[in-house]
């Protein structure tokens, strides 16, 4: 099976990989670091949804349907082309149109006004050719600015503004529409803001989430022979007891002729509503409208938490109990506020375990919660 991983955010994830550098102006990458405020709501909002299907070529519904989910062009302030012909009257009709019905002073400035024509150059549109046509012969400025993959054709007139922005054309491929007018003001129109630690995940291969094992009881032995290097270095794996009373049953691991029961949970069932499998149709792609923040985090650690709480009752007197939480898709920190209001009495201990990311292989990095 082929997995693929797709960014909620406002591009997909292999777009971002190739574009870091020469990100179309249009469009800004920042980084926010671990000290930042917001960075929890950063981590939480950065999410991805997985899309399941095997090796063969997608069809062109599916391709038109995952077109159509790619939302970097659903919130911008832009029109489409009718059909026929491009004209250059219409681009200008399209931008005076659209610097009318500015409210929020985004063309206060003009030296920043812009008018990008962003085409998908596909043979099935066939639009590059009149573009070119349309656009010929503009008056050429010295003052423009020059971006990489972009083509400068010089500036328009916008009598009702009395105006003269440069215009750009943009291939944008998989764009799904012929053309796309574009105004930049004085913000971008796609702000793509990815959490520190997980800045690793753009220069990640497309296969790296394929190192995680499907199979939790491997997970839990990883996750385990990891904390034992970490904090019982002198403790002989032989000593670890895995599953000792069954698979699925309570606890996960014991320590021969130590006292101590651990339970290991993962937040794997977050994201299980929001896997679709392209071999059941493209319509399951509505799922990728879910989504995901801080309130749908905080839910998922108190059901994982309490969950595990009530199991204390089988535990021994005069053992200790410890819980490890081991998140695989994003950095859980114990001064998030999810964490607020959560009872952690019932355990001796609570540890998370931050998968690595960037890591090529399944590798984590722990971290205590309570006491």
């Amino acid at each position: 099976m082929k997995l693929f991983i797709v960014s909620r955010d406002s591009y997909l994830l292999p777009t971002l990989r190739k574009r870091r550098v020469d990100m179309p102006p249009y469009a800004t990458l920042e980084i926010i670091s671990k000290d930042a405020p917001r960075y929890e709501d950063t981590v939480f909002n950065f999410y991805f949804q997985c899309i399941v299907g095997d090796d063969r070529p997608l069809g062109k519904n599916e391709l038109n349907a995952l077109t159509i989910q790619k939302p970097i062009f659903r919130n911008l302030p832009v029109s489409s082309s009718s059909l026929g012909p491009v004209k250059l009257e219409d681009i200008k009709e399209i931008v005076a149109c659209e610097m009318s019905n500015d409210l929020d002073g985004n063309y206060d400035d003009e030296s920043k006004v812009e008018v990008w024509v962003l085409f998908d150059p596909s043979k099935e549109f066939g639009i590059k050719e009149d573009l070119i046509s349309a656009t010929y012969n503009l008056l050429q400025l010295p003052t423009h600015r020059t971006y990489p993959n972009s083509d400068y054709r010089g500036n328009i007139f916008i009598h009702e503004k009395s105006l003269c922005p440069p215009l750009y054309l943009y291939e944008e491929l998989g764009l799904g529409k012929g053309v796309v007018v574009y105004v930049r003001g004085n913000h971008s129109a796609i702000s793509v803001n990815i959490p520190e630690e997980m800045a690793p995940l753009l220069e990640w291969p497309e296969n790296a989430f394929e190192t995680i094992p499907k199979d939790m009881s491997a997970v839990e032995k990883v996750v385990m022979e990891q904390f034992r290097q970490k904090y019982l270095p002198r403790l002989s794996p032989l000593f670890l007891k895995h599953e000792p009373n069954g698979k699925t049953t309570f606890p996960d691991y014991i320590i021969d002729d130590y006292p101590a029961y651990f339970e290991i949970t993962t937040f794997r069932d977050i994201f299980q509503d929001r896997k679709m499998d392209l071999d059941k149709g493209s319509h399951h792609l509505d799922k990728m409208n879910l989504t995901y923040g801080k309130s749908e985090a905080k839910r998922t650690l108190n059901k994982a938490v309490n969950t595990k709480a009530e199991m204390v009752q089988k535990v021994p007197k005069n053992h200790a109990y410890v819980l490890i939480l081991v998140s695989e898709f994003y950095p859980l920190h114990s001064n998030y506020s999810i964490w607020k209001g959560l009872d952690l009495s019932p355990f001796t201990a609570v540890f998370i375990a931050n998968r690595k990311i960037g890591s090529k292989d399944y590798e984590f990095e722990y971290e205590r919660v309570s006491k």
